[in-house]
């Protein structure tokens, strides 16, 4: 009778483990699929998808932002000023590009956005500029604008997905990221946010690559 429990015992005990293992096996499989079907460039953009891929903090020197300048404050009117400032910048990026012995840590292109007003009240304007970071102190060119990037830690999310998902997603993204660590998020005073155009940024709607977002954070 002893032997037959303990044999029956042991079929059980096989039993849960061949379930186990099943579920384990089946898990796998799903999160596996799951990964790749997150990753799959037709998914993403059905789904608009975008996601995080490397997230660094640096403590960056004071810089200045020198680029071509959109002040329009009404909208949707700024939008399409912005818009017509980033189709223009074959224009104007080839005499940045030309101050090499001025160029910063941060070569890429990128466009920054920064309010004239630290309240952010229902009057503030916002100034979009494309361009790039300079040294403190780099001569500004004429037709251009600038804006001062004090010394301080700086965020930086790089992300993958659609181009228009990236850009209307990647705000909201780098904000969550540094609201749930241990730095927090500047705003209003000290608050500006960059878009960081990397080599393999295709600005066009229908393509899967990557980009970057910036902002300064403090502890």
């Amino acid at each position: 009778m002893k032997k037959q429990k303990e044999k029956s015992a042991k079929k059980r005990l096989r039993g849960w483990l061949i379930a186990l293992g099943f579920i384990a096996v089946l898990a796998g499989s799903l999160t596996l699929y799951g990964y790749i079907a997150r990753q799959d460039p037709q998914r993403m953009m059905e789904n608009h998808i975008v996601k995080l891929e490397r997230t660094t903090y640096k403590d960056m020197p004071a810089m200045r932002f020198v680029g071509m300048a959109v002040n329009e404050a009404e909208w949707p009117e700024a939008i399409y000023a912005r818009e017509e400032m980033w189709e223009r910048r074959a224009e104007f990026m080839p005499a940045l590009d030309a101050m090499e012995e001025y160029a910063s840590d941060i070569t890429e292109v990128c466009d920054l956005t920064h309010n004239f007003n630290v309240e952010h009240d229902e009057d503030s304007v916002e100034q979009y500029l494309v361009g790039k970071f300079m040294k403190a102190g780099a001569p500004v060119p004429e037709g251009f604008d600038s804006f001062e990037v004090p010394a301080g830690k700086m965020v930086r999310c790089t992300v993958r997905g659609e181009w228009d998902d990236m850009r209307r997603r990647g705000g909201g993204i780098i904000y969550n990221k540094i609201d749930r660590g241990r730095y927090q998020f500047l705003y209003p005073e000290g608050w500006f946010f960059v878009q960081v155009y990397l080599d393999e940024t295709v600005p066009e709607e229908g393509m899967v690559s990557r980009m970057a977002f910036m902002n300064p954070c403090g502890s």
